[in-house]
């Protein structure tokens, strides 16, 4: 575990959905990979420039960086699990819902989704090269 990760508070993440289904929100499974708080380690000058004190060397979610807590970080988020977004909206998201989620703009999130599809269709493209 790195050492960024030992200030903040030690839980283990869900292995199954049924593990997480009942349990009280925000969730506290910040280190859940389905979690919508914590996005990426940051590395170099990154971290002390961009990470707030509860989550040193992590990249947060927009609407909780400036929080002063890890609690009132969690109490800012619309909600703090993708798979509750999923179950609630089993057909999916506009762009603009989705930005809400995650703190930035539709627009930004058009462009995460067009590089994402561009990825995927490349790596389709190299699979039917390479079976044949």
């Amino acid at each position: 575990m790195s050492a960024a990760l030992r200030l903040l508070p030690v839980v283990e993440p869900p292995r199954t959905r049924g593990d997480c289904l009942d349990a009280p929100r925000p969730c506290r499974q910040f280190t859940c990979r389905h979690h919508l708080l914590l996005w990426r380690r940051l590395i170099g000058r990154e971290q002390t420039e961009r990470s707030p004190a509860w989550a040193p060397g992590w990249s947060v979610n927009r609407l909780a960086r400036d929080a002063a807590t890890l609690d009132e970080a969690l109490g800012r988020l619309v909600d703090s699990c993708t798979l509750d977004v999923a179950d609630r909206a089993p057909d999916g998201l506009d762009l603009r819902e989705v930005g809400t989620l995650l703190g930035i703009s539709g627009e930004a999130v058009r462009l995460i989704e067009r590089a994402a599809l561009s990825k995927l269709r490349a790596n389709a493209a190299a699979r039917r090269l390479r079976d044949g």
